[in-house]
């Protein structure tokens, strides 16, 4: 096997010097026959997609190849990432706190309201319904939910309004009582559940004040923190499997499918986003076909 070439004793002359980088330049065929060292590097994971892909990873990918140094390693420490965030306040929904239990007390929230709108709806627009049952109905509307579109306010607006309501509740008691639900229940219940869900939005929105821009900057440190430690496991694994390309691009593809799946849907959402909020061409003004004339001195 002839060896590496042996350079010449003194300086080298313009033909060797440009040998030499040549064979400098030369491209490495070791990188080229693994490209995937860094497989995909994430950038674009939100916590809800680190949430997902991580658990998917610890769970269920990463014990499938627990021979491997990298994942005896790493894999303790990916799942402190998801303990991290799964702690973090409203992390599951894009960072906002609370903003999980907010959106399941909204839900019961407008699910009573519905069905207190939809109930005294079909009552009265029954035919033979007594003026008494009539008159009831009717101040159960005003007083609770006058129109559909309420459901559609926001939180706060929500809140204030079954504030505002409570005392309704106690003085409508017996007339509430004395109405069947079809779930066994009276209207009296559906509608002290329509308030209590108002109420806690109102709580719920006070804890979310109480969240300092510490707390918050929080979320990011997390994020970037498990980014990184999930691009340097990826690598660690493709270094380990160096000696064998083909199951070093298996073990990467079985391991990191489902996160490549969500960075490249994230990618092109901003790669959209950002093109639309590209600023649009100045429009030149067409020049006047008839010129006027420069004034005369």
């Amino acid at each position: 096997m002839r060896g590496p070439p042996t350079l010449p004793e003194g300086p080298l002359d313009e033909p060797a010097v440009s040998a030499l980088g040549k064979l400098r330049a030369r491209p490495c065929t070791r990188s080229r026959r693994r490209p995937y060292l860094w497989g995909m590097r994430y950038q674009f994971l939100t916590l809800n997609d680190l949430l997902l892909g991580l658990r998917d990873l610890v769970q269920v990918r990463l014990p499938t190849h627990g021979a491997l140094y990298a994942v005896r390693t790493y894999q303790p420490r990916l799942a402190a990432c998801v303990a991290e965030i799964v702690d973090l306040p409203g992390a599951a929904s894009g960072g906002e706190p609370f903003a999980v239990e907010l959106a399941e007390t909204d839900a019961v929230h407008d699910g009573y309201g519905g069905a207190i709108w939809h109930l005294t709806e079909a009552v009265l627009r029954a035919p033979k319904v007594s003026e008494a049952l009539r008159a009831t109905l009717t101040a159960v509307r005003e007083r609770f939910i006058p129109e559909l579109a309420e459901l559609k306010r926001s939180h706060a607006d929500e809140a204030a309004a079954a504030a505002r309501r409570a005392p309704d509740l106690a003085a409508m008691k017996a007339e509430l009582k004395a109405i069947p639900t079809p779930d066994g229940r009276t209207l009296y219940d559906w509608c002290g559940g329509y308030l209590r869900a108002g109420k806690e939005l109102d709580g719920l929105l006070q804890r979310r004040a109480g969240v300092t821009p510490t707390d918050r900057r929080a979320v990011g440190t997390v994020r970037s923190r498990c980014v990184g430690l999930l691009n340097r496991c990826r690598a660690a694994l493709a270094d380990e499997l160096d000696d064998d390309a083909t199951q070093a691009a298996a073990v990467d593809a079985a391991l990191f499918a489902y996160l490549d799946a969500l960075e490249t849907k994230r990618a092109a959402a901003g790669a959209v986003t950002a093109e639309a909020a590209e600023p649009a061409e100045p429009v030149v003004p067409a020049k006047p076909s008839n010129a006027p004339a420069p004034p005369t001195n």
